[in-house]
């Protein structure tokens, strides 16, 4: 219902914001989307479960944006994240400190992340062709070590 009124009244926009940044997983959306290089996470791209769950949804955006080439990932580059325009603000600089912490935890778990096997069983490798689904586990697995930089960034924190 939320996504019918975002965008047209404002209260409901800042009950969304103000709902989204006391998630307690708002540090894992920083550090994937960070990770991922999401250009385009909005209000639109989120669903709420109940009281406690969010669902991330669309991920149309990653990886630089929409038309990605391999020639487009840079592991330490600052892509555009949306969340600092919208979702930033609506934090203290407490929260905010608390948030660029947990987001560079997603650090640990993602090492761990076994790319090109996630790729086989979600027949990526059947839509890429081998050098452009290469070059994409290449950059995620880079791009890991500056999550924490560039989730700091997305919070307005410098590192």
């Amino acid at each position: 219902m939320a996504q019918l009124y975002v965008g047209k009244d404002a209260t409901v926009q800042r009950k969304v914001r103000e709902r989204l940044s006391k998630w307690s997983r708002i540090g894992d959306l920083y550090g994937f989307d960070s990770w991922i290089a999401n250009t385009d996470r909005h209000e639109h791209n989120l669903l709420f479960s109940g009281d406690k769950d969010v669902w991330l949804i669309d991920h149309g955006h990653c990886f630089t944006g929409p038309k990605w080439t391999p020639t487009n990932f840079d592991p330490t580059k600052v892509y555009s994240n949306k969340l600092k325009g919208w979702l930033t603000p609506a934090m203290s600089d407490d929260r905010r400190n608390e948030v660029v912490t947990a987001a560079a935890e997603i650090c640990e778990r993602i090492k761990h992340v076994n790319l090109q096997r996630i790729g086989e069983l979600n027949r990526v490798v059947d839509i890429l062709d081998s050098g452009d689904f290469n070059a994409l586990v290449d950059f995620l697995a880079k791009r890991n070590a500056h999550v924490p930089r560039l989730a700091a960034d997305a919070l307005n924190f410098i590192v």
